[in-house]
């Protein structure tokens, strides 16, 4: 975190939406070490590792709405408004902020977005501080062109901001660690901004229009809690705890932001289990030729995947189905189709293929020959009993790969997977790094032998011993490429 005075301000460059500030008052206090007590206990209780979406509410009970009067008809003059963060659970590198606009506005999803943002917590990381880090809201007038000062006047509405991954660009976590330079933060944070990672207490602003915040009333301590899902710039929202950075509001008074439509904290934790399920679909494209260049038509093997993982509101897997389905067939080889689980297998209670293998090193083979293997549908199922495992380790435990010229319990064998993916240790060692290949991609970093396309189906495949990216066989592949994947990011939906 930062903190300074008003004139300190920090001001990411090039922030082409808006601009982004980062200013602690006078009045900030990082104290000695201070327990926040029974608070936190009935934070765990409410926002446990679960689903907890009930909670999310509209962004007029979800943001902070100073009131013109209080319920008691007290006039209110002004509003103090200090910030503490609580801790972070998350797998990510955040910053947190906040913005404002008068109350009696219904702004627009755009106009959220041009709203000079605030930023307060420019790093957070997992843990919780050893320290109470608290930071005082600075007012800086109705047109945001003015000296700040640390009080809310009456009839405005504050908002929060979450910009998510901000290390996520070049996964290089010590760029932004606690002695990092204030500038490699600046640019992580706007190129997460820029980038579609900012997270909106106004669900209408963020991407998908997720709820990207839970805020809770805590009555006992008269404090309001807001908590994020950090992955709610994404299509699926994540798992939905709204418990991956948490922070508490401190209202002086207290009585200007009430508001007894809030959702409130809760003394007794949700002991029942509940099950919901989320499914993710890919489509799976792979040249088999690896690692000579081949022709990169990418139709050598074309497969449908859908992992559908059922876990409970304590956000702990208890069951996962796959799905693969073959769609395509542009080889001559016999080429089997399968993947590699990185994490907890579980329990296989079903699967359904005409053939169907478990290896070593959890290697899974769906099936041996794609070309006999047409029109099939197969089936994995796993569970993993009372206790679940992990939902927040799934997201990377899958391997998907094929094997050319595929023939049961043969080691040293030609195995493609996507780019930069761990090879099985039945991979033929000496065609690693051989020809063309740069680590299942080629020499000249332009094409993959593999590609995954999520939320992608029916994808019309490259024709015939044409190369991806010529013309008429998706031509902006080429654009995306060379902008490392800034430009064009749809290309897959555009074959001419």
């Amino acid at each position: 975190t930062t903190s300074g005075s008003n004139s300190n301000k920090y001001i990411p460059s090039n922030s082409s939406v808006s601009k982004l500030y980062s200013t602690v008052s006078n009045n900030t206090k990082i104290s000695a070490n201070s327990t926040l007590g029974q608070l936190v206990t009935r934070i765990s209780n409410t926002l446990r590792k679960r689903d907890n979406s009930f909670y999310c509410s509209d962004s007029k009970n979800t943001n902070l709405r100073i009131a013109n009067y209080t319920e008691a008809g007290e006039k209110v003059e002004a509003a103090h408004i200090d910030l503490v963060f609580i801790s972070a659970s998350g797998g990510y590198h955040n910053a947190m902020g906040y913005y404002y606009y008068k109350s009696d506005a219904v702004p627009t999803a755009a106009e959220i977005k041009a709203l000079p943002k605030f930023l307060v917590f420019p790093r957070t990381t997992n843990g919780i501080p050893s320290s109470k880090i608290k930071a005082r809201l600075q007012f800086f007038g109705e047109s945001y062109d003015e000296n700040g000062v640390d009080h809310f006047p009456p009839g405005y509405t504050i908002g929060w901001m979450l910009i998510a991954d901000i290390a996520g660009y070049e996964h290089d976590k010590t760029n932004i660690s606690s002695n990092a330079n204030i500038n490699t933060i600046n640019n992580r944070i706007n190129m997460a901004y820029t980038n579609g990672r900012a997270i909106y207490s106004d669900k209408e602003a963020n991407m998908y229009q997720n709820y990207g915040c839970v805020t809770l009333t805590d009555h006992l301590s008269e404090k309001i809690v807001i908590g994020f899902e950090d992955q709610a710039f994404k299509s699926g929202c994540g798992d939905k705890s709204y418990e991956d950075i948490l922070f508490y509001v401190d209202c002086d008074p207290i009585a200007a932001v009430f508001d007894p439509e809030r959702p409130e904290t809760s003394d007794k934790p949700v002991e029942e289990e509940v099950f919901r399920s989320q499914s993710k679909t890919s489509t799976l494209a792979y040249e088999d030729i690896w690692p000579s260049g081949g022709d990169y038509d990418m139709n050598d093997v074309v497969v449908e995947l859908t992992n559908t993982i059922t876990f409970n509101n304590f956000n702990r897997i208890k069951r996962i189905e796959t799905v693969v389905k073959p769609v395509h067939n542009g080889a001559v080889l016999e080429n089997a189709f399968g993947f590699i689980i990185n994490g907890e297998v579980g329990d296989v209670v079903e699967e359904e293929s005409s053939f169907f293998t478990r290896e070593e090193n959890n290697q899974f083979i769906f099936f041996d020959n794609i070309s006999v293997s047409m029109g099939e549908t197969f089936k994995l199922v796993r569970t993993f009993g009372t206790d679940g495992t992990d939902k927040l380790s799934y997201d990377e435990s899958y391997n998907p790969f094929i094997v050319v010229s595929y023939s049961p319990g043969l080691k040293k064998r030609k195995e493609v997977h996507l780019p930069k993916n761990q090879p099985s240790p039945w991979i033929d060692p000496e065609l690693v790094g051989q020809f063309q290949d740069l680590y299942f991609i080629d020499s000249s970093g332009l094409y993959p032998f593999a590609i995954e396309l999520f939320d992608i189906t029916n994808w019309e495949v490259v024709s015939e011993k044409e190369k991806i990216g010529s013309e008429g066989e998706y031509p902006r592949f080429k654009n995306w490429v060379e902008s490392n994947g800034t430009q064009y990011q749809d290309w897959y939906l555009y074959k001419n």
